[in-house]
């Protein structure tokens, strides 16, 4: 998950509450480009819900057989659900109203989300301090201008 998701799952925790998820079924479209879209259809306390689950590149369903193989109809799934944010809504790729949340899901996502913000902010005094320091290099060997006045 991104960094910028990561921050707006911490500042809407309160809205989040664990749910089960259960499995009703499965969509499955491949495109020319040879991206994908997938996700469950399935119930959260008697409401109709779609969940996109999280597979490691090489672990990606090809189909709907495949991720009905994985997550069988009737198949209940831990995941954390903020009923206020639209269906429609996805930062980065990223669907944000249904998550798929273990026991420790906040702990593990306070601990992503500083670990995220390190990757990311890390780098900019870094490069800084470098630019500065090539910087200061660059204008001590510069060659100084020569007085014309002492060679007449």
């Amino acid at each position: 998950m991104t960094l910028w998701n990561r921050v707006f799952l911490q500042q809407n925790r309160e809205h989040y509450r664990p749910a089960s998820f259960v499995v009703t079924g499965a969509s499955y479209e491949g495109y020319g480009d040879g991206t994908v879209a997938y996700h469950l259809t399935g119930n959260i306390a008697g409401r109709e819900e779609d969940f996109t689950p999280r597979f490691a590149k090489g672990a990606r369903p090809q189909s709907v057989n495949d991720l009905l193989r994985i997550y069988p109809k009737g198949t209940e799934i831990g995941v954390v659900f903020n009923p206020e944010v639209s269906g429609m809504t996805s930062l980065n790729g990223e669907e944000l109203r249904v998550i798929q949340a273990g026991p420790a899901f906040w702990e593990e996502e306070s601990r992503s989300l500083r670990q995220a913000a390190l990757l990311t902010f890390a780098p900019i005094p870094l490069a800084t301090g470098l630019f500065l320091t090539i910087r200061r290099m660059n204008h001590r060997h510069r060659a100084k201008p020569k007085d014309i006045s002492t060679r007449l």
